[in-house]
């Protein structure tokens, strides 16, 4: 362990690049917001990518979309129906014209789903043309979505819950940067590797400064209970001159990239974080988040982001 923090220690921070550009030297901007997603908004693209954007999309409004255009289509066809005639189809009451739309607009719905009770069927060539359009629409609809519900669920995705707040706390002999996290599901995440990366700006400068955190530990083998990511601000620590009391000053944020391999999914998942100056607690200590009783380890989740704070 010690080899490998000396090895990034000697790293030279000139030739760092973390594809942030220029835009980021000297701007005051979060990198990533709290979404966990980088703090970019795309102007002028020539090309979308409606699956992805889709894919992305919260269930919410996922699902809102299709009831929309579920309802939208369903109109349509309805008003096609109405406007070619209900005479057309048959088993319609016509006790007036407002039943014979929402009756229409029924009839599409069993169309479009491929339903079909019996009690409502097409005649003439233009209302079954209308309802065989309407019918191969509805299978092209179904497959699409079919496709979508379930990328969007085998989408591999690391749910990681962090602490909301940052610990300068005492480490050996010094201080040192403390954040813990922890798997928010129940499936096995292995090989788990983090990076941490600080950007602040010095004092009586315009210029952000980017570098690299070396970690006590950087790399573990097995993810079962929480981690915690410790950076000794030691002499060979990019911010062993900042004033910890006052890391404001600095606009300082603090980034956490993960990395690691989900047995469930066979695949390998990342996930992102952000800390503003607002997140660190200086002088402070995490409380231990799990115990041993009756031969087992107990996790509690909740304490994730409990501390104490140190005299």
């Amino acid at each position: 362990m010690k080899e490998n923090s000396l090895q990034n220690s000697n790293i030279d921070p000139s030739k760092e690049d973390f594809g942030f550009g220029k835009a980021y030297s000297t701007g005051r901007n979060r990198m990533i917001n709290d979404q966990g997603r980088f703090n970019i908004l795309r102007l002028g693209e020539t090309s979308r990518s409606r699956f992805h954007e889709l894919i992305e999309m919260k269930w919410s409004r996922f699902l809102l979309l299709i009831f929309l255009y579920y309802t939208i289509i369903n109109l349509f066809f309805g008003v096609m129906y109405y406007l070619n005639g209900t005479d057309q189809i048959v088993g319609i009451d016509h006790r007036s014209s407002v039943s014979e739309f929402y009756q229409c607009f029924f009839f599409s719905v069993q169309t479009f789903t491929t339903v079909g009770y019996g009690g409502m069927h097409p005649t003439g060539f233009l209302a079954s043309s209308i309802a065989g359009l309407e019918a191969l629409s509805g299978l092209l609809t179904f497959a699409i979505i079919t496709g979508l519900v379930y990328a969007k669920f085998s989408k591999p995705e690391a749910k990681i819950a962090y602490s909301e707040h940052v610990m300068v706390a005492p480490y050996k002999e010094g201080m040192s940067f403390q954040m813990r996290i922890v798997n928010a599901l129940s499936n096995t995440l292995i090989d788990m590797e983090a990076t941490m990366i600080v950007a602040y700006t010095p004092l009586n400068s315009t210029n952000r400064i980017i570098r690299t955190l070396s970690l006590e530990i950087s790399k573990i083998a097995l993810f079962p209970l929480n981690w915690t990511l410790v950076h000794p601000i030691d002499e060979n620590s990019p911010v062993k001159d900042l004033d910890l009391d006052h890391l404001e000053k600095y606009e300082i944020e603090l980034l956490i990239l993960l990395r690691g391999f989900d047995e469930t999914y066979n695949q390998i998942v990342h996930s992102m974080h952000s800390y503003g100056p607002q997140h660190f607690v200086y002088n402070a200590k995490f409380k231990p988040m799990y115990d041993y009783q009756d031969g087992k380890t107990r996790l509690y989740l909740k304490m994730l982001d409990q501390f104490d704070r140190l005299n």
